[in-house]
């Protein structure tokens, strides 16, 4: 007889609140994907513990294949838990975000496919700062302090702060997710990324096929190098390891709340990834949210470039 584990099951049409007991034969992981069936359903599904004494054996199922891939980050599993609690959401639509469904068809043959990207060579490794960028950057990497509201208007210089925290984060072996309310402006923020870091840059967002996606999903988990992520919001998602910065560029835009289920707003939700992580949080925007800007002026964390 083997094990018995605790597992979020990744499909919204199991509509619990918490995790599933399966079994199989070896000891496994808390982090593991895994493949298992719900209610004759396959999905995925991540180990999240160790039932010693599961009620009803005769019942319990056996974890359908367990996948050779990194286990998805500590802090992803608490964030869903986090999701779950703060949301009030089932497990089951929760998981889906952390194992969306253009994973269904990853295998074995796949995972030997997949090859890690080459490092950015960047076109240029100098930024031009004013007094006032340089002030923001040395209190915004206090580690005392981590949350910050950064204002300034469109070609303030915002920009330059972001990539300046970037190359002081990935110095210290740390990743870095930068969301941006629309698709439509992951291109000009990426491009001016490129030109300064040296790093594995990968960008993520609904427009591309699902095999891209699939693709750059197992990279990020299997990535060993401080990186960078560049997306909306659903990058909060994506299983990355290590991260010493997020940042909501635009942080004032509605896109950044998610109005269908599972709904939830991004900038809690990448407060919270940020805490489990340990990571500097920084909202830039031009028009702040009136309880941001109280909160922060009254923590003297709200700075103008």
């Amino acid at each position: 007889m083997g094990s018995y584990f605790e597992v979020f099951v990744g499909t919204p049409t199991y509509k619990g609140t918490g995790a599933l007991t399966y079994y199989f034969d070896t000891n496994l992981k808390d982090g593991q994907i895994v493949k298992v069936s719900v209610r004759n359903i396959s999905c995925l599904g991540i180990v999240v513990g160790k039932n010693s004494t599961p009620a009803g054996l005769k019942s319990i199922k056996k974890i359908e294949q367990v996948f050779k891939l990194s286990l998805l980050p500590k802090e992803s599993v608490g964030l869903i838990d986090w999701i779950m609690e703060y949301y009030d959401l089932g497990v089951g639509i929760t998981s889906s975000q952390f194992l969306p469904s253009y994973l269904a068809k990853i295998n074995e043959n796949l995972l030997e496919q997949i090859k890690l990207p080459a490092v950015n060579k960047p076109e240029s490794k100098s930024l031009k700062l004013n007094s006032s960028q340089k002030e923001v950057i040395s209190k915004i990497l206090n580690p005392a302090d981590l949350h910050h509201l950064l204002m300034g208007e469109t070609a303030s210089g915002k920009t330059h702060v972001y990539i300046e925290l970037i190359r002081s984060n990935l110095e210290n072996k740390k990743s870095c997710i930068i969301l941006t309310p629309e698709i439509g402006l992951t291109p000009q923020l990426y491009e001016k990324i490129t030109e300064h870091i040296a790093a594995p840059i990968y960008v993520l967002h609904s427009q591309l096929t699902d095999s891209q996606r699939r693709t750059l999903w197992l990279q990020i988990l299997q990535e060993t190098r401080p990186s960078v992520i560049v997306g909306p919001r659903s990058a909060l998602f994506s299983p990355l390891s290590n991260i010493g910065l997020i940042v909501l560029d635009e942080q004032h835009d509605n896109a950044y709340h998610q109005n269908q289920d599972p709904r939830y707003s991004a900038d809690r939700v990448a407060a919270k990834l940020a805490d489990n992580h340990k990571a500097t949080l920084v909202f830039g925007t031009a028009t702040p949210k009136i309880q941001d800007y109280f909160i922060f002026e009254q923590k003297k964390r709200g700075y103008t470039t």
